[in-house]
């Protein structure tokens, strides 16, 4: 079944404090983008649109008529004849090998190949039917509940949706050589065993991307060069994963605010891309939280009425564990944690703090 866990995620990447108002940082300018790559991502949109619909739809008709775990009749009339076939062989071999005494006749070894042969088609034809049911309840359950990434390549889900028994256009099944599950696509046949189901939104990238952004904004300084390049090595490993990228391209997030408009997820070039864009938000997000920290210390100053509470905070910068009494509050900058403040005993960001000691 689906991973209820992903599903909370998307409501965690949504619910990003303070995200939502700097995620627009995302969507950068770049060169624009080329009406081809527009036209691409769009018409694989429209196909995994055109899953999404078909899925949901006969999801909807089978919570009545139908079991989602069962087989039409021409499938099972194909595992029959699979069976059948089978049995007659294991008889044949069983026959033939109770007229030989000898154990040691080649033709014997062969007669009992035959035999274990039949039962491990069994056994593996068993196993597949039952994870085909099972990759089935989660093909149908994942798109219903809306968390395959857009970033899927559309012509294999629509290859997918007719291997899973979905549309108007479902491939037959067959059973092959050993017991294996196979599927006659309109691309030729597919084994059971080469399926690859779609992969998810990935909800941890974007929600640690979120979470990067709001610490930045938070932060109330510019982005530094040393913090650039730890960063940067962090999106280099996150989006190394190529689903990671494909999802993030995607229009799985946008409207969380990470929009990649024009970027070709083909390209060589296409992390770099993504990794260029992300960087330019993160700058834009920082000197924003910048900017509206001055503006607030600056409004507090001017109503303070000088120097002396400025400075007084700004020795807390210069002697963290060193008290101040600011406004009747006992305040100390914790050392070796930054922006870590010791208000009359409780711990608090300096943010917090400034409105502890304003209010």
């Amino acid at each position: 079944m689906a991973n209820s866990d992903l599903i909370k995620g998307e409501g965690t990447v949504r619910s990003s404090q303070g995200f939502v108002d700097y995620g627009k940082q995302f969507t950068g300018t770049g060169d624009g983008g080329t009406q081809f790559v527009r036209a691409s991502a769009a018409a694989n949109e429209a196909k995994m649109q055109q899953v999404q619909t078909t899925v949901n739809n006969a999801m909807g008709k089978m919570k009545n008529n139908l079991d989602l775990t069962g087989f039409k009749p021409e499938e099972q009339k194909a595992m029959r004849s699979f069976l059948i076939g089978e049995r007659n062989k294991y008889a044949a071999a069983a026959s033939e090998l109770g007229k030989l005494n000898d154990a040691s006749d080649p033709d014997y070894q062969y007669y009992v190949d035959v035999m274990n042969g039949v039962n491990n088609s069994f056994t593996n034809l068993s196993a597949q039917v039952n994870a085909y049911k099972q990759n089935k309840i989660e093909f149908a359950d994942g798109y219903n509940q809306g968390m395959y990434s857009s970033g899927n390549d559309g012509d294999l889900e629509l290859e997918n949706m007719s291997i899973m028994g979905f549309g108007d256009n479902v491939a037959p099944l067959y059973i092959g050589e050993g017991g294996n599950l196979g599927f006659e696509t309109s691309k030729g046949k597919v084994s059971f065993n080469d399926y690859q189901p779609p992969f998810m939104k990935d909800y941890d990238l974007a929600s640690n991307l979120a979470t990067t952004a709001n610490s930045l904004h938070k932060s109330h300084t510019p982005l530094s060069p040393s913090q650039e390049n730890v960063i940067r090595l962090g999106l280099q490993k996150s989006l190394g994963r190529p689903n990671a990228l494909k999802s993030i391209v995607s229009e799985d997030f946008s409207d969380d605010g990470f929009v990649f408009d024009g970027i070709d997820i083909n390209a060589p070039d296409a992390k770099e891309q993504v990794i260029g864009r992300i960087m330019e938000g993160y700058r834009s997000t920082a000197q924003a939280g910048y900017n509206e920290y001055q503006a607030r210390t600056n409004n507090r100053t001017n109503k303070r009425g000088g120097k002396d509470y400025t400075e007084r905070w700004e020795d807390l910068e210069k002697a963290p564990g060193v008290p101040q009494r600011i406004s009747g509050h006992v305040i100390s900058a914790v050392p070796k944690r930054p922006n870590v403040y010791e208000v009359d005993g409780i711990l608090m960001d300096k943010e917090t703090a400034l409105d502890v000691v304003n209010n």
